[in-house]
């Protein structure tokens, strides 16, 4: 053998050599002394399944000055059925707790910044975790809201939409907000209309606080026209900004409840028919006195109060699917749209008190809708009679 080929040689056998040592050895098999990938804890289930539904919800509530204002622990109280009601997730000290409603001893934007990095933790593998439904109990203005925290047993201070308090909230909000997140401002006045004789696109109207937490957040938000039991109340307005135009769009549940019904009408009505009947009728202002219940038409107040406070979490297309029907919902039809709720009896009975008013009121609007249509100044379509 030449001297070059004994080289060549020798060279080949060295890159075999190392080839052989770059391949993977075989994999050891599994003789049960490998560790165990550690189980998922319940919470972080928890999350992934309120995540799968579309996303977390939360309860604030103000602490206030319960033993000098007894008013105060409503907020309390109020909020800790809503978060029993829907698995809220929330921050007990510093443990991570589900069906927990969260006090305002700190502001609003960093409760809700801890609870999501919390969240996060609990997962471990940087799944988005959306905010599905945000619930502030506490007093409310036309214009701000008493969320500022001055810390535990004082009373939280008034946050303006344009001051730091909210853009802080709306900061938190924005890092989790959805297609489908929703605020409910649990306060008096908070969407009350302070230009309602202007048009919703004018760009010189007032807003109200919902109307600005709205188009700062991109979240819907819904909130109160007046001051009265926040959690019974049906001046609900549901606001958001929808067509782009600058100034958030609101819907009076009165008045979205009435296109319904108008609209189920065949022929259908045209715009300025539905308009004409509602103002010679009166049929927005009938539907929503058939939705408030007195104690006098009730001997359990509250049973009303749990069906009117879901209205905003269910929406106004749910809430006229429940009550148009001849039968008043039963027990199935509200599991299916609240199936983490434990008061269903108490939904059960406070619409079936509802349904039976909103039925007996859209029986005599029928047939005043009825006479209403014979008179000469009802708006004709294309000139046909």
């Amino acid at each position: 053998m030449s001297a070059t080929n004994a080289a060549v040689e020798a060279w080949l056998e060295k890159m075999i050599g190392a080839l052989g040592r770059t391949q993977e050895a075989p994999a050891a098999e599994d003789d049960g002394t490998a560790p165990a990938a550690a189980e998922e804890s319940e919470l972080a289930q928890a999350i992934r399944e309120a995540v799968a539904a579309g996303g977390v919800n939360v309860a604030l509530y103000m602490v206030g000055d319960p033993t000098n204002s007894p008013g105060d622990k409503e907020f309390k109280r109020q909020a800790d059925v809503w978060a029993g009601n829907h698995g809220a997730f929330g921050l007990k000290g510093s443990a991570l707790k589900i069906d927990c409603a969260m006090p305002l001893s700190q502001d609003p934007g960093a409760l809700v910044t801890q609870l999501l990095a919390r969240l996060h933790a609990e997962l471990g593998d940087g799944t988005a975790v959306p905010l599905a439904n945000l619930a502030l109990f506490t007093h409310g203005g036309s214009r701000s809201m008493q969320i500022d925290s001055k810390g535990e047993g004082q009373d939280e201070g008034w946050a303006k939409a344009g001051g730091k308090v909210v853009e802080d909230l709306v900061a938190a909000v924005k890092s989790a907000v959805s297609g489908g997140t929703k605020i409910h401002l649990y306060a008096c006045n908070t969407a009350m209309d302070k230009d309602e004789g202007k048009a919703a696109d004018d760009a010189t109207r007032t807003d109200s606080f919902a109307e600005d937490l709205a188009e700062m957040t991109g979240a819907e938000v819904w909130g109160h026209e007046n001051a009265a039991h926040t959690t019974g109340n049906s001046r609900l307005v549901r606001v958001d900004d929808s067509n782009a135009d600058g100034n958030a769009e609101r819907g009076q549940i009165r008045d979205v409840l009435a296109r319904k019904f108008l609209q189920r009408y065949e022929p259908p009505f045209t715009e300025a028919q539905m308009a004409w009947l509602d103002a010679e009728v009166g049929v927005a202002s009938a539907i929503q006195k058939s939705l408030r219940l007195s104690s006098k038409v009730t001997k359990d107040v509250d049973r009303h109060q749990v069906f009117i406070e879901e209205i905003s979490v269910m929406g106004f297309d749910a809430l006229f699917e429940l009550l148009i029907p001849a039968a008043a919902p039963d027990a199935a039809a509200f599991r299916k749209l609240f199936p983490q709720h434990d008061q269903i009896d108490k939904l059960v009975d406070g619409a079936a008190g509802v349904h039976a008013r909103f039925h007996a009121a859209l029986e005599k609007l029928a047939a005043k809708i009825h006479a209403a249509r014979q008179q000469p100044a009802f708006p004709q379509v294309d000139g046909a009679p």
